[in-house]
């Protein structure tokens, strides 16, 4: 590669069985509701969703996983979208099970261990 790939990504590790209500409070919908030891968030500041960046957080989540030796219960995905994604643009990509205002499962099998949270919603 001529130039390195920008990254948006941040990795949260939970110590202990929970979020305290102290980090509870600081996180969004969906993420502090998760039981997962290690949160990856691939976060959209500008750019609107994209089969890129759901690829490349499956890939993110991927090699981490694969370097930390973790199971699948002990990480979860979530992509965080600045802007309001259109209905249309979410769902096909099989974001149509809303769990709570803005926070989105899919139900296609690509994608299906990403969560989608759109701060704008």
């Amino acid at each position: 590669m001529i130039k390195a790939p920008e990254a948006d990504i941040l990795l949260l590790r939970r110590e202990g069985k929970k979020w305290s209500e102290q980090q509870r409070k600081r996180l969004p919908d969906g993420i502090r509701d998760s039981h997962a030891t290690h949160i990856l968030i691939e976060f959209k500041a500008t750019e609107s969703l994209s089969k890129d960046a759901f690829i490349q957080a499956a890939a993110y989540e991927y090699f981490y996983k694969q370097s930390q030796k973790l199971t699948d219960d002990e990480i979860q995905t979530f992509v965080i979208s600045a802007k309001q994604p259109q209905k249309a643009n979410r769902e096909q990509y099989g974001y149509r099970t809303q769990i709570k205002a803005g926070v989105y499962q899919s139900d296609n099998i690509s994608f299906n261990h990403i969560t989608l949270i759109s701060l704008s919603a």
